[in-house]
């Protein structure tokens, strides 16, 4: 009988997200909701589907993407991560496309398009490919269609295929960054737990021997046309010449008379039975801290089995809005300096069909850290949401409205990317019927609705211990978890009170104290923005233009920085700022100025910052809470907070934050090598160095340093820009930014310059190794970068300054032939040029990351590819493009920061656009003749 009923599901779940023949939506299951009636639908005799939807966005291109109903989930074991390596094929397979898409500027050139138009990506259950063209561009239309009917007949051969085993390695070398064994060990138990994964723990030895038959054959299996769904969304010329040039080119595509079909994984793992994974890795001797983290899932079949319907699309509004109304309780429930509890939650959708969340504590803590979430979830099921919190979640939904933009191109790519992929309803006025029952949607109703949302027991639990050698090992046992949570649940319990918010950052009588200073008005600066000089020496900087957008943005800085300071207080110095943020400002530690500014349109705060040759604060906000962000500023001048527990805190964060980054430290520890064996002190080390430095970073000179660094109002220039009434906004800032003290200390910075740098004269090569970094990680490739280090001849030449930026671009469109026409095995490669302020220098670089075999190919190639440019041995239709991009218009010159920060005179935007019209081939020849001499040739490696 069970038997029957899985089949009967499936059938009906396939049948709902797979449109029938016709040119129209066709009745699916009694409860399904037909296709909004705006969207032009077909879908032809092979099962090719196509969507077309007219959006006046105002949009200079419109969206094109082809869905492929096939991605990680359809993978075995003996087919691991080949939906992935399909997507790059199809960049480099296409019959009618000889050279690799991802690099031929030439055809984006011709047709208009820039490289981020041209994209794919694996997900899940599925895999798509972007082709963006611009409107009423026939030839570019055609031209992507021509590629995504190519993708259906791809011309796969074992030569392309083991060309790209490289870069498939690479790629997951980088994205796993200095933690490949957790990157694994994630994906263990995501495989563990749930069908429709994949453990990828020998991936590396299945990339090398898996044979191109074998991914020739998965091709043919899911790259059908049945399986396959077009999707255009934009300002489209002419929608029923679109739709009849689609019919002809895609009815050629040959279907499969005898189709397999997919058992969707997602039902084996809502009907299989509760999972239990516990992971101990073995003890880490380079871990600083111990942590346990537990992953919690409550399945919601409700999520599938509704999602052709209101109720369903209801269902998962009220997850969305009410996973917000969880993680705000968690992110209370974390504050508090030294805590060891985190936990996140993620609401279920079709892609995984469970509520999960994330809980991070330490090894001791993971017991009472599990039982505080489960109270949480408890509280909210039993009680609900009180009145403020029911406020809040009206906020967060009218946050999620937003996104819900019927006008914009974007959220109809992702609604018909749900309907096509995983069978969301999709009806009419979806957008409008959904926020007019939500707004209609009382809070007793709400929380009426929250019993059958949220389950006592989660299904499945995946626990891993993370210890340092030496420790005695910690196991849990699935009996162990779930009877904590079991205690917990059977707990009699009062509703969780709110905390208390500040209701102002400064008292009535602190605000009344501060009067309004005088000023000089210096009148207008060539930008056109207004000068005044404020009473106690403060330059305010009014740039009140309709161009700058409705928020106000401020950025105060001086000329004062790290640098004034001995070398041995570096890390006091350039911490110091994140210390006070930290800590908090005058009665309020760093939790409740959060609670405070959740409620403003500036919830970010203000940050405070020091590097080697600057101090300042930026802010931004809404004209209403001006005088709010204001305040902030005055006190982060004035009375920043003290706290040692908020600072061992503060080193505790930084442990973290370098033990599980969110970035790769490697890639700052290879340049910070560099720039140490520069002799460039200016550098802020962000990787290995930076976590060494927490050592020597003390509490009491961080402090001591921060009060002088921001003490001295004459010191600092605001510039304020926004679109806003001066009248309205000047008076506020002589109040605030007016009563900024002036210190009478003796102190007084030095700002130390080093010596005058000299570069050899002959070409350099330096390897740096792991080992010299103290760092702990262990690397599979070699970081690669060719660096060409020049002095500047004047430096108030941005004439100069931006052919070598250009220069720099275009070769960031060249070095992809490495990989795209070369066929190296990279997947991470870039070029530039950098004005070294500090140095006085300019610093081309090309930098790559690839495996050791091929460096010494990689380096001559490099080598070429600059004595090509200088031979002016590129083409005229990639320079077109570099100096077409409209970020180029934006140097540093043409900015009131630069004017008032290092007393360079500004340069308008019309002047720049004209010299960027003006330039050729030859002025960059010139350029790269003259600064990519072999003298000043330096070849740095990291290993």
């Amino acid at each position: 009988m069970k038997r029957i009923t899985k089949l009967v599901l499936f059938v009906l779940l396939n049948i709902t997200s797979n449109n029938l023949i016709g040119a129209g939506p066709q009745p699916g299951p009694v409860d399904s909701l037909a296709l909004d009636p705006s969207i032009r639908f077909g879908r032809l005799a092979n099962g090719f589907t196509y969507y077309i939807k007219s959006v006046k966005d105002g949009a200079e291109k419109i969206n094109m993407r082809l869905y492929v109903k096939v991605g990680s989930s359809h993978q075995n074991k003996e087919e691991l991560n080949f939906p992935h390596a399909l997507e790059h094929l199809a960049f480099k397979c296409a019959k009618d496309f000889l050279d690799n898409l991802l690099n031929d500027p030439l055809l984006l050139a011709r047709l208009g398009l820039a490289q981020k138009d041209v994209f794919g990506l694996t997900q899940y259950f599925s895999t798509w490919y972007r082709f963006n063209v611009p409107i009423a561009n026939p030839d570019a239309m055609d031209t992507g269609l021509l590629w995504f009917e190519n993708i259906s007949d791809l011309q796969l051969t074992k030569e392309k295929i083991d060309q790209e085993r490289g870069p498939l390695r690479q790629e997951t070398v980088f994205r796993a960054g200095t933690d490949l064994k957790g990157h694994f060990r994630r994906k263990q138990i995501r495989a563990e737990l749930f069908p429709c994964q994949s453990d990828y723990s020998d991936f590396f030895e299945h990339n090398q021997n898996f044979s191109a038959d074998s991914l020739i054959q998965f091709y043919k299996k899911w790259y059908r046309p049945d399986r396959m769904g077009l999707v255009v969304v934009g300002d489209i010329p002419d929608v029923h010449a679109l739709e009849q040039l689609i019919k002809t080119r895609f009815s050629r595509i040959k279907g499969d008379p005898y189709p397999l079909q997919w058992e969707d994984c997602r039902l084996r793992y809502l009907e299989g039975s509760n999972g239990f994974i516990a992971l101990n890795p073995e003890p880490d001797e380079n871990r600083k801290l111990e942590e346990v983290e537990l992953q919690l899932y409550f399945r919601d079949p409700k999520i599938i089995k509704e999602r052709n319907n209101w109720d369903g699309l209801r269902r998962r509004l009220i997850w969305d809005v009410l996973n917000k109304m969880i993680n705000i309780r968690y992110t209370e429930a974390g504050r508090g300096y030294n805590t060891t509890f985190y936990a996140l939650g993620s609401s279920p959708d079709p892609i995984m069909p469970a509520y999960k969340v994330v809980i991070r504590t330490g090894v001791d803590q993971a017991e009472k850290t599990t039982r505080q979430v489960i109270r949480i979830l408890q509280s909210i099921k039993r009680f609900g949401l009180g009145e403020e919190e029911w406020n809040l979640a009206q906020k967060e939904y009218r946050k999620i409205q937003e996104q819900m933009d019927t006008m914009d191109s974007n959220y109809w790519v992702q609604q018909i990317e749900d309907y096509f992929n995983h069978g969301v309803a999709l009806p009419k006025n979806k957008a409008k019927g959904l926020q007019q029952w939500f707004s209609n949607l009382s809070k007793k109703e709400f929380n009426a609705l929250l019993g059958a949302y949220i389950p006592d027991m989660p299904n499945d639990i995946a626990v891993t211990v993370l210890q340092q050698s030496g420790d005695v090992p910690v196991n849990y046992t699935e009996t162990e978890v779930r009877n904590w949570i079991m205690r917990t649940i059977g707990e009699d319990m009062e509703p969780i009170a709110p905390p208390k918010t500040p209701a102002r950052l400064m008292a009535k009588k602190e605000v009344s104290a501060l009067e309004k200073v005088g000023y000089t008005d210096h009148g207008t600066t060539a930008s056109g923005a207004r000068e005044f000089k404020l009473a106690n020496g403060t330059r305010v900087v009014l740039d009140a233009s309709p161009s700058n957008g409705r928020r106000i943005q401020l950025h105060g800085f001086s000329s004062k920085g790290a640098a004034c300071f001995p070398k041995t207080d570096k890390f006091s110095a350039i911490n110091a700022a994140n210390i006070v943020k930290n800590a908090g400002v005058g009665d309020y530690d760093k939790f409740a100025l959060e609670r405070f500014l959740s409620g403003t349109s500036f919830w970010q705060g203000a940050h405070p910052y020091i590097d080697y040759r600057e101090t300042g604060i930026k802010a931004d906000a809404d004209l209403e809470d001006l005088e709010n962000m204001l305040q902030l500023v005055y006190l982060y001048f004035t009375d920043p907070r003290k706290d040692r527990e908020a600072f061992e805190d503060w080193r505790t964060q930084e442990k973290k934050r370098f033990q599980d980054p969110s970035f790769s430290p490697i890639y700052p520890d290879f340049y910070e090598s560099i720039m140490e064996y520069m002799d460039d002190p200016s550098i802020i080390p962000q990787g290995t160095r930076r976590f060494q430095g927490i050592s020597r970073t003390d509490m009491d000179k961080a402090y001591h340093i921060y009060k002088q660094l921001y003490g001295n109002a004459r010191d600092y220039t605001f510039i304020v820009g926004g679109d806003f009434p001066v009248k309205q906004v000047l008076p506020l800032l002589q109040k605030y930014l007016g009563n900024l003290p002036n210190s009478t200390s003796r102190d007084t910075c030095i700002s130390r310059h080093p010596p005058a740098h000299v570069l050899p004269k002959e070409p350099v090569k330096k390897k740096f190794y792991v080992s010299e970094t103290s760092a702990t990680y262990k690397m599979k490739s070699v970081k690669y970068s060719l660096r060409y280090m020049a002095k500047l001849n004047d430096p108030m030449d941005w004439k100069e300054q931006l052919k070598m930026e250009v220069l720099g671009r275009l070769m960031n469109y060249r070095i992809k032939e490495l990989r795209f026409s070369k066929n190296a095995s990279l997947y991470v490669m870039n070029a530039g040029t950098t004005y070294n302020r500090e140095l006085m220098q300019y610093d081309f670089r090309m930098s790559l990351d690839c495996i050791p075999d091929e460096l010494e190919m990689l380096r001559k190639m490099c080598r070429d590819m600059v004595d090509e440019v200088k031979k002016g041995q590129f083409a005229q239709e990639i320079l077109d493009k570099v100096l077409d991009r409209p970020s180029l218009l934006n140097i540093p010159r043409s900015t009131d920061y630069h004017y008032f920060r290092y007393n360079e005179p500004w340069v308008s935007p019309f002047e720049v656009e004209q010299y960027i019209k003006s330039l050729s081939k030859g002025d960059i020849q010139e350029v790269a003749r003259k600064y990519l001499m072999e003298e000043h040739l330096f070849e740095f490696t990291y290993q």
